[in-house]
């Protein structure tokens, strides 16, 4: 009788498994004949602490797997059994109650949107006759959106992208249509809207001292364009996707209904608009240095690496000079560092590997690469003191203006004309945050000495081959003496 109740049991999952995979006759049969696969079939049927039973496909056409945890990956479609309750006894009369299943994909993210999309929420909120029986069809349709969002977002991280997330219009303009329900789809837009400011905030706090430091532990001028590259990219993708006609409607709706959240949004275009404005800037003055590191990179010669040297730090000095960005003590210090781990780079290509092999030629190479770092740090130590004696005199300047600038805002004010003073208007101020204009206050920034953090791998490389050349020195000398001994 045991084993007659087992065999229904066995036959009710083969029905459901044969139905969602429609697996080949032999595949169906090694499942359930299968010693280690009919055990976990049966261990979920009389477990009643087992809830999860998942049968899937080892690969396209290499027979069916069953476990009771989830599988770390999905070659191909599954089906997933949940048990409707703990601690619950199944027989062949209560598993139709009791279980429930349901199909996964390979892109299980992709097919929960789709399913809460195009299944369950015209399902559960825009059948009328069915809505009147279930509590709530506006709190499901608020409760489905927040569920399809999270999943869109979740799965654009994955994917590496920003994906302002869209609700279902067609649902939200057949219960719009009922005067009784348009609060609700007011709401489910305004948390739509709510979604998007703080994924645009997320982006908007770019850290791109942290960005740089996930790209590479030894960053170089490549790294800082690609995390300046990437942040606009995304910024380009949030303005693609506002710029869709869905996402016109969803805020035009907001501004026709009065919402809130229809004025703070224009702030935040407004704030995207400055972003792409000054990380395009960023890369327009980090692309002015582009010549000088190419033709490092392509340098041969220790001399033709040497006479790169004063137009790139130059460049350098001009991009603090204009770019308020990179005058900043700390995002100067990153450009400097970013710079001589360039440096470090080409000067270790130059020396090459298996340096005790051929000593003389080694010996030749690490004095080539020492000099190039001397050239470079000499080159900087020079443009070094004048910037600061430059710094040093806008420092003396500003402090002077400030000293002799009018107080309060009357004496500058116009009483006529088109820029006449409107006391029903706030104070205008500039807007330029990332150049230097004449009438703005200079601030202190100071060039880094020789010791500086940003200089830490050079001064490690050039002590590295210090110890190297002392090395191979010694090892030369002691092969001379070898040499000499067998010549007697």
């Amino acid at each position: 009788m045991a084993t007659q109740e087992m065999d229904e049991r066995l036959r009710w999952l083969e029905t459901r498994i044969t139905s969602s995979l429609r697996p080949r006759n032999e595949d169906l049969k090694n499942l359930f004949t299968n010693d280690e696969t009919r055990s976990v079939l049966v261990e979920f049927i009389t477990n009643e602490d087992l809830r999860c039973l998942y049968v899937h496909a080892k690969s396209p056409k290499n027979g069916l797997q069953a476990s009771l945890s989830p599988p770390a990956q999905l070659p191909a479609k599954a089906v997933f059994f949940l048990k409707t309750g703990s601690s619950v006894k199944l027989t062949k009369d209560n598993m139709d109650e009791n279980v429930i299943y349901i199909d996964g994909a390979n892109m299980p993210l992709e097919h929960m949107d789709m399913l809460a999309r195009e299944v369950y929420l015209p399902l559960l909120c825009t059948d009328t006759e069915h809505a009147e029986t279930v509590a709530g069809p506006d709190k499901l349709m608020d409760v489905l959106h927040r569920l399809m969002s999270s999943v869109e977002v979740t799965h654009g991280h994955q994917q590496g992208s920003i994906v302002l997330p869209l609700p279902s219009i067609e649902v939200l303009a057949e219960a719009a249509a009922a005067t009784n329900r348009r609060a609700a789809v007011i709401h489910v837009l305004e948390s739509t809207v709510i979604g998007w400011i703080k994924q645009i905030r997320g982006v908007l706090k770019h850290d791109p001292v942290a960005e740089l430091s996930r790209l590479s532990s030894k960053p170089r001028p490549d790294d800082e364009i690609q995390v300046w590259s990437n942040h606009l990219s995304r910024l380009h993708s949030i303005n693609t996707q506002l710029d869709a006609p869905i996402a016109c409607d969803i805020l035009l709706n907001l501004e026709e209904a009065d919402s809130s959240y229809s004025h703070s949004f224009q702030n935040i275009r407004k704030e995207i608009g400055k972003a792409v404005h000054d990380t395009n800037e960023h890369l327009l003055y980090l692309e002015t240095m582009r010549s000088w590191l190419d033709k490092l990179q392509s340098g041969r010669s220790p001399k033709e690496i040497q006479q790169i040297f004063a137009p790139l730090v130059h460049t350098m000095y001009l991009v603090w000079m204009h770019s308020k960005y990179y005058h900043e003590r700390r995002q100067f210090q990153i450009l400097l560092r970013v710079v001589s781990n360039e440096i470090v780079a080409k000067s270790e290509s130059m020396v090459g590997e298996d340096l005790l092999q051929d000593t003389l030629q080694s010996y030749s190479r690490l004095k080539d690469a020492l000099r190039v770092c001397a050239a470079y740090r000499g080159t900087y130590l020079d443009w070094r003191e004048k910037a600061n004696a430059m710094n040093k005199e806008k420092v003396e300047e500003s402090a002077t203006s400030l000293i002799h600038r009018p107080q309060g805002q009357l004496w500058a004010t116009k009483l006529y004309g088109m820029h006449a003073y409107d006391p029903r208007k706030p104070t205008q101020k500039n807007e330029s945050t990332t150049s230097l204009g004449v009438e703005e206050e200079w601030k202190d920034s100071p060039w880094p000495p020789r010791n500086a953090r940003c200089f830490d791998l050079m001064n490690r490389f050039m002590e590295r081959c210090n110890d190297v050349l002392e090395l191979v020195e010694t090892t030369r000398h002691f092969r001379m003496l070898e040499s000499a001994a067998e010549i007697g």
